[in-house]
């Protein structure tokens, strides 16, 4: 894992996990149907996924991460707060 060196300041990213599972935002924006604009906006801690309960584990599939990497990354690149912000099935 020396190879994978995590940012500067050794946290898990939205980046680095996009980046470990060797793929491009256009990669990561069509498996999660969305837009590379999208991507890149979550990527710089501009905007946040939204996603239902029942997509987490198509998001970790295309990060190819855990749940706990995913808050981790998503978390990190917001200050340490809970960032990702899954809605819940009554609201869709």
């Amino acid at each position: 894992m020396a190879s994978e060196s995590k940012n500067q300041a050794n946290l898990v990213t939205p980046v680095w996990i996009r980046k470990r599972a060797k793929k491009t935002q256009r990669q990561i924006a069509v498996e999660l149907g969305t837009t590379e604009s999208v991507v890149s906006k979550w990527e710089r801690g501009i905007t946040v996924p939204h996603p239902a309960l029942t997509d987490i584990p198509m998001y970790c599939r295309a990060y190819d991460c855990s749940v706990e990497e995913l808050i981790e990354a998503f978390s990190n690149i917001h200050g340490g707060q809970q960032a990702l912000q899954v809605v819940s099935l009554a609201e869709h």
